[in-house]
């Protein structure tokens, strides 16, 4: 009796037993993460091989503390960490850096790889930044080197300050956590609002935004155009703030060095700077100075122009007033008669002419 009881015993035990090793496998068929199937496939020297993570984490928090002061803290909604190469890849990013006075840089993305040797945070895919002053930038993908400090994108990228109305882009950028400088790279463009000619647009082969002092730079074939008047220069530079009674965001505005504006096809001026004032909508000149309508011509030593009336205020002990014939003989003041530079012979292709004019 003793033994039938032992034996049936015996009997329930590996039936239990092997539930239950049906029941592990089941749970880790189901429960296996997806990323330790797929892990990381780097190629060696005879055949490509698969990473295997050594963990996998769910809504990931990670800190980086350095000189007893947090430097960064990074999110993600799932990553995988590489203990041997020391690299957490992630997705669903959302990242934060802190200057040195404690604000934070806000950087989201839909994936991101962090080097811990390297200290090197790359994020790609709908990449986003928000400065602590509010500044928005977008691009497809971003690198912060946690050495250096530095934010950089080696693709397009746009950036945006909401309250100042201020848009501007370019091929490429970079800029310092601990700084308000941001620099734009290649085909750099922007945009302003002004409450009398609508928008202010701006283009030069690479530029800088001084957040601070809200003050942008552009130099090397810089073109400017507006409703009534386009200009060209060899750099300029833009002052602007928002004005909360009239909206306009155009403070103050400067083309430096072989100055060109045009109103109309018989109406240009030449001088080596022009200061545009919003406030009394005027466009002075300095710097040899030379304004051309027809066959008439106006130098002196300062020249204001009112442009809502088109009046022209002239500054100078020798000023000339001529019509038909030449004013100078100086070669930076052209003769009369001879046209504008068009776009292509100002040092702008057609391609430049497109851009500044495209939404």
């Amino acid at each position: 009796m003793n033994i039938k009881r032992y034996t049936l015993g015996l009997t329930l035990f590996r039936v239990i037993r092997y539930i239950s090793a049906i029941l592990v496998v089941i749970s880790i068929w189901f429960l296996w993460p997806v990323e330790l199937d797929q892990g990381i496939v780097r190629q060696g020297s005879d055949e490509a091989f698969m990473d295997v993570p050594d963990y996998v984490v769910r809504k990931l928090r990670y800190v980086s503390v350095k000189n007893s002061r947090q430097s960064m803290e990074l999110f993600a909604k799932s990553a995988t960490f590489h203990m041997k190469q020391k690299v957490l890849y992630g997705q669903e990013i959302d990242a934060y850096f802190f200057n040195g006075k404690g604000q934070k840089t806000r950087l989201l993305g839909n994936t991101g790889t962090y080097s811990m040797k390297e200290q090197k945070l790359l994020v790609e895919g709908d990449v986003r930044s928000v400065s602590p002053d509010g500044f928005k930038m977008k691009t497809d993908i971003a690198t912060f080197d946690a050495v250096k400090r530095i934010f950089e994108s080696k693709v397009p990228v746009e950036g945006e300050s909401e309250n100042e109305g201020v848009w501007i882009r370019g091929d490429s950028a970079n800029a310092s956590l601990d700084s308000n400088i941001l620099y734009f790279n290649g085909n750099a463009k922007a945009k302003y609002k002004d409450i009398r000619y609508g928008d202010t647009r701006i283009r030069g082969e690479r530029s800088h935004l001084n957040r601070e002092e809200n003050k942008i730079i552009f130099e090397k074939n810089v073109l400017i155009a507006q409703k009534d008047m386009t200009v060209t220069s060899d750099e300029a530079s833009i002052y602007y703030f928002r004005n909360p009674e009239t909206d306009d965001r155009l403070n103050y505005m400067q083309a430096i060095r072989n100055v060109v504006i045009r109103q109309t096809d018989n109406r240009y001026s030449r001088s080596q700077l022009a200061e545009f004032f919003a406030d009394s909508d005027t466009v002075v000149l300095t710097g040899f100075p030379s304004i051309y309508d027809g066959k008439d011509t106006i130098t002196g030593d300062k020249l204001t122009l009112y442009r809502t009336s088109g009046v022209v205020e002239v500054t100078s002990a020798n000023a000339a007033f001529r019509n038909g014939t030449d004013v100078t003989d100086s070669k930076d003041v052209p003769k009369h008669g001879k046209s504008i530079p068009k776009y292509g012979q100002s040092g702008l292709s057609e391609s430049d002419k497109e851009l500044i004019l495209d939404e």
